[in-house]
């Protein structure tokens, strides 16, 4: 007789995709608020976001700017100042701080290369200085500028928001 086929698996249904809330209370515990410490109190303020459990944190180069010292306000209101620029990258506005911690919570990254034109998107930071704020927009395009994948957005960014996680 003929071999009959196996009964299919009823595949799972995909995942739901988060809200913009579930994503705030996500990232929220991984997200850092920067402010350079000048001679006259706060010269600058940026946003970024813990990369390892032991203290690093990854924000845009220009946020830093000439890395006066720097000060890490974490999402529970503790403080710690930046110990070392770790690394940077100019070509890529990157910099890689670190502070004396342990047991920060490491934010799960994605993967920019699976995202689709039109879908949602959020971006957490500290506009104007204002901590921990979320906005929502849409993923407009990927573009290919000057040899680097790129991701065009509409999306409401202020000054503040570089260095935060999109």
């Amino acid at each position: 007789g003929k071999d009959a086929a196996p009964p299919k698996e009823k595949e799972a249904p995909p995942p739901k995709p988060k809200t913009t809330a579930d994503l705030a209370d996500t990232i929220r515990p991984s997200l850092v608020k920067i402010s350079q410490i000048g001679r006259d109190g706060t010269d600058g303020i940026g946003s970024g976001f813990i990369v390892s459990a032991d203290g690093l944190i990854a924000t845009n180069l220009h946020v830093i700017g000439e890395a006066r010292r720097l000060q890490i306000e974490m999402h529970d209101g503790k403080t710690y100042d930046v110990t070392e620029v770790h690394g940077t990258d100019a070509h890529h506005d990157l910099a890689l701080l670190k502070v004396e911690a342990m047991n920060l919570k490491p934010l799960p990254l994605g993967d920019s290369s699976k995202v689709r034109q039109g879908e949602n998107v959020v971006a957490m930071g500290a506009p104007e200085g204002l901590a921990f704020s979320i906005v929502q927009g849409v993923l407009s395009a990927t573009r290919e500028i000057d040899g680097n994948e790129m991701l065009q957005v509409a999306i409401p960014i202020e000054k503040g928001n570089s260095g935060g996680p999109l």
